[in-house]
């Protein structure tokens, strides 16, 4: 039998199972299917406009869990959901009131209940309720329980492709079992990001191509790496940007327990993170997709990575994705590390690079060869090898790869850790006549010298500028901004 054969009511009743998903598809296909779901066009329009962005703040705001359950079609909208901000939708206080809070309450009761996540083994449906429902009239942004809220709402949203995250410490669970709690998250993630990869036409985030992790840049502030862990093996994530993860040996150590899945991601952005080498080469050792990679690392909490081993670091990116990565940024926050460990000498594994972002300081330190490490732990070199000082710092015509068409400098954080300027004079030594040969390819290279105050004191500043632009490179003043990211700080 073919489908216009059906009876209408069958037609109407698989028009309406299409709906959001593929209802424009079926009544645009023939006139007959156009005419059964006309009246269904303009509700389908009134809530696409008004859901397809969804901004609930996921730390506290549980009133969306009762227009959820009264409403189940309307998460099925959002393809960009914000759980940083508040919400402007339908609230029960707005709407119909008639059944009252208890209503509301066995409403959510009832998707919580329902919720195919929660059904899964192990997972204790009582602490589940007991968060959400003990929350459900409270608007305290301090509340115990914003984690297994927001992690709940995730269950909620096949269609989103963009998702922010909100929670400002997650990684300080606060709950009295906090094992227990923490394997009850672990278990409802690692249930989304398995149900994602199933063939069910509606598996939350199953459609989720960008996730921004958005905790603040702060000293005091990060999460482990490891939380984000079964997001990041999502079926369809392209890009990741997030702010203050942590993955390092021993301490914070980051593992790719999913064995039998690799992170089909593209682009990772790590701002005011606190990683080393081992834990970054576990997270890029998965991503066989990876073409840009940027990194920005700040020391955290009791001086965490405070002396950062920025040779090793690089050596891993360029041990894991050297041969594929496109586009790469390795950066030190302004006045976030004590010194560097260990600097960087070669990049020649690059072989695809094509612009490449990095920090002075990443130059600033002895070679991994020499076996000399700076800081606190302070190891000398191994025999044969000098100390190092600031005179044993090679120029970028032998550090760079051959492929690349665009590089920049930055260089800041002068008085704190009393950068000598002559590093960038060694940098750019015979930079000039060595660019046709070593660097055929390079079209612009930049360098940006950062200050935290007009008028802020530069060591060599007139020498730097003047060497620069005999090397014929292009040279800037950037006063830092604290609210704007790198490429938004305004040029002196």
């Amino acid at each position: 039998m073919l489908l216009l054969d059906l009876p209408s009511e069958l037609l109407d009743q698989i028009i309406r199972e299409s709906i959001p998903e593929g209802f424009e598809g079926i009544i645009s296909s023939c006139r007959t299917l156009h005419q059964c779901g006309r009246r269904y066009v303009q509700q389908h329009r009134t809530l696409k406009e008004r859901y397809r962005l969804m901004r609930i703040d996921a730390r506290f705001d549980t009133s969306w869990l009762a227009t959820f359950a009264d409403e189940p079609i309307i998460p099925c909208y959002a393809t960009t959901v914000d759980l940083h901000g508040r919400g402007v939708g339908v609230r029960p206080e707005d709407g119909d009131t008639r059944h009252g809070f208890e209503y509301m309450r066995q409403r959510v009761r009832t998707l919580i209940e329902q919720s195919p996540y929660l059904a899964i083994e192990g997972v204790d449906l009582d602490f589940w309720k007991d968060m959400l429902l003990s929350d459900l009239d409270d608007d305290d942004i301090y509340s115990d329980h914003n984690l297994p809220l927001g992690i709940f709402y995730l269950t909620l949203f096949p269609n989103v492709q963009h998702l922010i995250l909100p929670w400002s410490a997650p990684g300080g669970i606060p709950y009295d079992d906090r094992r227990r709690a923490t394997d009850q998250y672990e278990l409802v993630l690692n249930a989304i990001a398995r149900e994602s990869r199933s063939k069910s036409n509606r598996r939350a985030l199953g459609k989720l191509k960008r996730l921004d992790y958005l905790l603040n840049a702060d000293y005091n502030i990060h999460q482990q790496l490891q939380f984000l862990l079964p997001l990041l093996t999502l079926p369809e994530l392209e890009v990741l940007y997030a702010r203050s993860l942590t993955a390092i040996d021993f301490h914070r150590e980051f593992k790719w327990t999913h064995v039998e899945q690799h992170s089909k991601l593209e682009t990772i952005e790590l701002v005011h993170c606190c990683m080393d080498a081992v834990g970054i080469s576990e997270l890029l050792a998965h991503t066989p997709n990876l073409t840009t990679f940027k990194y920005g690392h700040a020391s955290k909490h009791h001086g965490m990575e405070a002396y950062w081993d920025a040779g090793k670091f690089v050596a891993a990116i360029e041990k894991q994705v050297g041969s594929q990565l496109q586009h790469l940024a390795v950066t030190v926050e302004v006045n976030s590390i004590n010194g560097i460990n260990a600097g960087v000498t070669s990049m020649h594994g690059f072989s695809r690079l094509q612009t490449l972002e990095m920090d002075l300081l990443t130059f600033y330190g002895p070679s991994i060869e020499s076996g000399e490490k700076a800081g606190i732990l302070e190891t000398p070199p191994r025999p044969g090898h000098r100390r190092w000082t600031v005179d044993a710092i090679p120029p970028l015509s032998e550090i760079l790869p051959p492929c690349l068409r665009t590089f920049t400098l930055f260089a800041h954080s002068w008085n704190n850790l009393q950068i000598d300027g002559k590093a960038i004079l060694l940098l750019y030594d015979g930079f000039r006549s060595a660019r046709p040969s070593c660097l055929p390819r390079l079209d612009a290279c930049t360098v940006r010298l950062a200050v935290q105050s007009r008028g802020q004191y530069i060591p060599r500043y007139e020498e730097i500028c003047k060497h620069l632009s005999s090397e014929r490179v292009e040279c800037s003043v950037l006063l830092v901004d604290d609210i704007s990211e790198r490429d938004g700080w305004e040029v002196l």
